[in-house]
């Protein structure tokens, strides 16, 4: 996420860098932040929780769709999830993506 700070304030929005996660058990989740969005110029803002997962693979590599589903069932309400591969997404996963959005 290092890469979008910079989009994010210019938005009036920013990323909070949480944590990274063990390499072994950690249920699904390789980091952890917060995406503060709104807020300024006295206007209400939220925060929302980032569960990352991160999949350093082949560049052919298809991501299925069950492994995002792992992701996405461990979010709760007001969190987001984001998955970040050096691979591909598989046309299912890309689907679950845009169903689940």
């Amino acid at each position: 996420m290092r890469g979008s700070i910079g989009v994010l304030r210019g938005a009036g929005h920013r990323y909070v860098e949480g944590w990274l996660t063990r390499r072994s058990g950690n249920g699904g989740a390789d980091f952890v932040g917060r995406l503060d969005l709104g807020g300024g110029r006295g206007l209400a803002g939220t925060s929302l929780v980032v569960l990352g997962q991160a999949k350093c693979v082949k560049p052919d590599t298809l991501i299925t769709a069950e492994q995002i589903a792992r992701v996405v069932a461990r979010l709760r309400r007001g969190w987001i999830g984001v998955y970040v591969t050096t691979g591909a997404y598989s046309e299912s996963a890309q689907s679950e993506m845009v169903e689940d959005q």
